[in-house]
This record gives structure tokens, C-alpha cells and sequence, in this order.
């Protein structure tokens, strides 16, 4: 018999008297156990529940339908005509219903899924990069899109076109949800012939502050918001240095210095980018720290796949920067 929807002609029965609307879910679900059973105390088995109540359900489905659904005919139960055109419908329109309520456990394995990470070159170096071997491990076929973080991110983000957005800025709790990965602090880095590096302050391997703002500075202004990162970080103490350069990306930083330039960067990225081209010096006291975040949508509420990566780069994120 071909499957087709149940419809209400069909649900009516004879009486015409019924209207899906009305409908207890459970008693079709016992329906469809009975008429596939053919036997109520096979029925009541399969439901684990009791012979006398799953009688007493099929009365109740009699009255409902008009019908006697089951008959004994030629010492067997069978089941009417009206019975015989529901009992497949029926039957495929619950596990429709029941794939609503119930999702298939999650295996990173056969995940076959792209996805799109709003984030700097920052993030995508410390956060993406540390967990890119074990995403590849775990998911041999998902793939990962990096996209630039701008002010469009988080409309995207809303409206399902970016999964994730990784930041050190303020999130918004009204309206995303969020979860930390990592602190980080601020380091100077310079080149190897820096003035200050022959002065006898070095030796405490710290700039004070006095020191960092007599220095010119490459500053980062990152193109999501357009705004010096160190303003937003020190304050005052960013808007009090003498910024010779902008660059809208942190790796670049490091590349550009020479002479007597400063550039304030993370540290993780500049332990991650050092090989000996330029020196690493613990910052003033008063820049302090940031926290690293990944954000995402409510409409991500449940999602099993994007839940798995993000404890994935939590997890390679915890380890702190060398020092």
C-alpha cells in the first residue's frame, strides 16, 4: 500500500464525527503499536504498559473513529478496511512527529559541516590554529571558514550567515551567548637594536610607564571598529602615546618595528610569531588584561555540532602562554 498523508477524510471515519484537532497523540501512538501488532497484549508488551489499559484504549479509539478497528474474523484478529487504509499513514506520520522531540546523537566522525568563524588574525592564529589538528582529528571531514571581523559580524551572526564570532572586545549578553576561553595580557615587542634594550632599566625585563610613552608606537586599529585597540584597553594610557603608524592587523606588528618603534601586542600572538627577530618585554603594570571570548546566536540554541567546537577551542585555549 503507497504511503500517503493521513488526511482528514481519512481520520473522520465513518461517522464523520472526528476532527484531527482533537486528537490525543498517545492514543495514536497506541493505534499505530495495535494495528500493527494486530494483538493487544502484544501491544501492551511493546508499550510497556498493562493488557487492560491499552483495552481500554482501543475503546476509546472505537468511539473516536466510529470503527471497530479490530475484528476477530476466522479465528484471527484482523483489521477493517478503515483500519487497513490508516495503518500505514499512521504509522509514517508518527515518526515524522517523533523526529520532532528526538535528534540523532551527535558524532563528530560524519560531520560533513563548514564552519564560518568571524574572527582577527588574532584569533584565527591562537584560537583557530591551536584547535585546527584535533578538529581535524576528531571531524576528518568538517571544514572551517575563516571570515573578516567587521561591523557586519554580529548582524551575520544574528541571522544565521556566521556560526561563531571569537573577540577579546564586550559582548553583549541581551543579546549573545558567550563563553570564555582565555585570559591574556599585553607585551611590547621591539627590535633587537631598541634604545631601551641597552639601557640599564632592561634588566628588569619590565617598561614603566614613563618609559613606554617616551617611546613612538606602531598602534593596531582593528577593522571591525575602526578604533585603537590600546585606547580601549589602557585608556587614557593609549591615547597618551605618540602613535607613528596604524595597522588593522597584529601579526603585521612585529614585522614593521625598527629603530626605537614599540608595538603592544598579546602575548600569546607574540609567542606564537617570535623567532628571534624581535624581543619580547613585559608591559607597564597598568595595561592589565583582557578575556577572549566566542559568542553566538540564540538560533544556535541546540545546535550539537557548533557546541562540540566550542568546547574543542576552549579546550586548546586553555594552555597559557609561554613565558
Amino acid at each position: 500500500m503507497a504511503t500517503h498523508p493521513l488526511s482528514h477524510q481519512a481520520l473522520c471515519g465513518a461517522s464523520g464525527g472526528f476532527h484531527p484537532a482533537t486528537v490525543d497523540l498517545n492514543l495514536l501512538r497506541i493505534l499505530a503499536v495495535v494495528l500493527n501488532r494486530r494483538n493487544v497484549t502484544g501491544a501492551a508488551e511493546h508499550l510497556g504498559m498493562s493488557q487492560p489499559a491499552v483495552s481500554r484504549s482501543l475503546a476509546r479509539l472505537r468511539n473516536l473513529f466510529g470503527d471497530p478497528l479490530l475484528i476477530r474474523a476466522n479465528g484471527r484478529m484482523q483489521l477493517t478496511h478503515y483500519a487497513q487504509c490508516i495503518a500505514e499513514p499512521l504509522t509514517s506520520w508518527l515518526e515524522g512527529v517523533s523526529s520532532l522531540v528526538s535528534v540523532a546523537p551527535f558524532v563528530p566522525e560524519t560531520l560533513t559541516r563548514r564552519f564560518r568563524i568571524a574572527t582577527s588574525d588574532y584569533g584565527a592564529l591562537t584560537v583557530v590554529g591551536s584547535a585546527l589538528g584535533a578538529v581535524m582529528d576528531q571531524a576528518p571531514h568538517a571544514a572551517i571558514d575563516i571570515l573578516p571581523l567587521s561591523r557586519d559580524s554580529y548582524r551575520a551572526l544574528a541571522a544565521g550567515d556566521v556560526d561563531l564570532i571569537l573577540t577579546g572586545g564586550e559582548a553583549d549578553p541581551t543579546q549573545h551567548h558567550q563563553r570564555q576561553l582565555f585570559a591574556d595580557d599585553l607585551v611590547c615587542v621591539m627590535a633587537p637594536d631598541h634604545p631601551w634594550l641597552a639601557s640599564p632599566q632592561a634588566a628588569s625585563g619590565r617598561m614603566a610607564l614613563s618609559e613606554y610613552l617616551e617611546c613612538p608606537h606602531i598602534a593596531l586599529v582593528p577593522t571591525h571598529d575602526g578604533k585603537d585597540a590600546m585606547e580601549g584597553q589602557g585608556g587614557a594610557i593609549g591615547k597618551a602615546r605618540r602613535v607613528v603608524m596604524t595597522l588593522p592587523y597584529a601579526h603585521l606588528a612585529p614585522a614593521m618595528l625598527t629603530g626605537p618603534l614599540l608595538a603592544t601586542v598579546p602575548r600569546r600572538l607574540a609567542m606564537e610569531q617570535n623567532c628571534g627577530l624581535w624581543r619580547i618585554v613585559e608591559a607597564p603594570r597598568e595595561l592589565g588584561h583582557f578575556i577572549y571570548r566566542a559568542l553566538w546566536s540564540e538560533r544556535s540554541r541546540g545546535d550539537q555540532a557548533l557546541s562540540w567546537l566550542i568546547d574543542l577551542l576552549a579546550q586548546t585555549s586553555e594552555k597559557p602562554a609561554l613565558r
